[in-house]
C-alpha cells in the first residue's frame, strides 16, 4: 500500500502524538499483546516533501490507518482517564490537561501533549473541519519583565504554556527561581 497523505501539517507535536501511539502499541497500553503486534509492525508515520504527515501501511492490515491511528490517539486518552479518575482527562477540545500516555519528543522538553491537542489531530485526521473550534495547545510565549523603579532592567523569559496567564506563572516562577535570595539585618 502507498503512503496515504493526510494533508494535515507534520508539526513536532502532532509526530509526537502519532510517535506514542505506536509506542503504546508496541511498548506501553498494548505491550505483549498479540492483537497490536500486527499494526505497530506494520504502521508507519512520516512526512512527504511537501510537509505533511504519511502514514503507511507496509503489510495491508488496515482497512484504513489514518483512521485507525485517530481512533487510537482517542482511546489512548480515555484509557489513560480511566486508569486515573480524577485526573481531569475528559475527552474535550479545550482541555488543557496535559497527557502522560502520549508525550512529547520535543529536544526543548516543553512538557507533555495535551488533551486539547490530541483532540485537534484527532479531527485533523478524521478530515474534519478544524478552523471553526479553539483547542487547548501549548504554544511559546516570551514573558517580558520590566522594571517599575526607572532602571534600565528589563528580562524576557520563555516559556511553553496553555494561555498567558499560565505563561505569565511560569515565567514569574521561572525569574525567581533565577535569583539567590538571602536576607539579613539592616
Amino acid at each position: 500500500m502507498p503512503k496515504i497523505c493526510t494533508y494535515v501539517r507534520a508539526e513536532h507535536h502532532f509526530m509526537d502524538i502519532l510517535a506514542s501511539v505506536i509506542g503504546q502499541m508496541s511498548d506501553g497500553i498494548w505491550e505483549n499483546t498479540r492483537s497490536m503486534e500486527k499494526y505497530w509492525k506494520s504502521l508507519e508515520v512520516g512526512t512527504d516533501a511537501n510537509g505533511y504527515i504519511c502514514i503507511e501501511d507496509k503489510h495491508f492490515v488496515c482497512g484504513d490507518p489514518v483512521e485507525f491511528m485517530a481512533n487510537k490517539i482517542k482511546q489512548i486518552v480515555k484509557i489513560e482517564a480511566e486508569d486515573n479518575p480524577g485526573g481531569h482527562l475528559e475527552w474535550d477540545r479545550l482541555n488543557p490537561t496535559r497527557t502522560s500516555y502520549i508525550s512529547t519528543y520535543d529536544s526543548d522538553a516543553h512538557g507533555a501533549i495535551t488533551v486539547g491537542e490530541c483532540y485537534l489531530l484527532y479531527e485533523a485526521l478524521k478530515g474534519r473541519d478544524i478552523s471553526k473550534h479553539r483547542y487547548a495547545i501549548e504554544q511559546k510565549y516570551e514573558v517580558n519583565f520590566e522594571d517599575n523603579t526607572g532602571s534600565d532592567y528589563d528580562r524576557t523569559v520563555t516559556v511553553f504554556a496553555i494561555d498567558p496567564y499560565e505563561a505569565e506563572k511560569k515565567a514569574k516562577e521561572n525569574f525567581i527561581m533565577g535569583f539567590k535570595i538571602k536576607a539579613k539585618v539592616a
